[in-house]
């Protein structure tokens, strides 16, 4: 069950750095949007508005990228017995018409049991507040995969220049948390593909990021996946590559704190006072962003 969103007004306000001017999201006046929209009808002292399903458009920044078919069943038995208890939101489009901000699995639920209207917020938000709440929503929801959580975080600190202590607070997580899921990126894309389709839990996984050698970290994962060895032995057999690929403590708690600063993977090696540093992106929007935070 999506988890209450709380305050989203003023959590844009601390989202985003102050130097960047941006929109405070609030509701809109329900009387504007029924003008608009004749077909709507409002549920007293609420704020929530009811339109027809078909006035709504998908979000062509939607998140999410995987909608299980299981989910969706159990969605629409609920919807069923219960009706659609969280509001949509939504933003107006004029004549009628409204994009959704956030409720994609609650809409797509709605279209496949052929239900009339919907209950919707309206809020006044512009394309840039529309996709953190989107963002925001998803990354509270508890049926996100780890990939999926992880890009949204990731997109959260490559697009507004949030720190992971921000990403953290306003999506009610530890920041050790989103640290950790954001590493999930740094793991090779059949092993991300497996991740977010749940052919390996995400503690499995964990274990392989440590490991340097690409090509050890598919082996293990490919025993992992045929079930071939159970998850302490996938830990211990994680645990052996490591140690053998050990490094300078100094310079991997270095590299940590580079890792803390800049939001990416990094590597530092070296001896006898030479080395290199590696830094990792996996978007060219990252490569902008570690561009431009490394020329300020």
């Amino acid at each position: 069950m999506a988890k209450k969103m709380s305050g989203l007004g003023r959590g844009l306000g601390a989202l985003i750095p102050q130097k960047t001017e941006v929109n405070t999201v609030a509701v809109q006046r329900p009387a504007d949007d029924r003008e608009s929209s004749p077909d709507a009808s409002r549920e007293a002292g609420n704020g929530t508005l009811h339109v027809p399903v078909s006035s709504i458009m998908a979000n062509s920044e939607q998140p999410r990228s995987h909608f299980g078919h299981n989910g969706l069943e159990e969605l629409m038995k609920s919807i069923r017995e219960h009706g659609i208890l969280q509001p949509l939101s939504v933003s107006s489009r004029g004549a009628g018409k409204y994009e959704l901000i956030a409720g994609e699995r609650r809409l797509r639920a709605a279209r496949m049991l052929g239900l009339p209207t919907v209950p919707v917020i309206v809020r006044d938000a512009d394309r840039r507040d529309r996709l953190i709440l989107a963002l925001i929503e998803n990354i509270q929801r508890e049926d996100l995969n780890p990939i999926e959580e992880a890009k949204a975080y990731r997109r959260l600190m490559d697009d507004f220049g949030l720190t992971q202590e921000a990403v953290a607070g306003q999506g009610g997580k530890a920041r050790s948390t989103v640290a950790n899921t954001l590493r999930l990126l740094e793991l090779p894309v059949p092993i991300q593909e497996a991740l977010a389709a749940g052919k390996i839990a995400a503690g499995s996984a964990r274990t392989l990021v440590g490991i340097d050698d690409e090509r050890k970290q598919l082996a293990l994962f490919r025993k992992m996946l045929s079930g071939n060895i159970t998850s302490r032995q996938a830990e211990v057999g994680a645990s052996r590559v490591k140690g053998r690929n050990r490094q300078d403590p100094a310079l991997l708690a270095a590299a940590g704190r580079v890792r803390e600063a800049l939001g990416t993977k990094v590597e530092i090696s070296g001896k006898k006072g030479r080395g290199k540093v590696v830094l990792h992106y996996f978007s060219e929007e990252e490569l902008e962003r570690l561009i431009e935070r490394l020329s300020s």
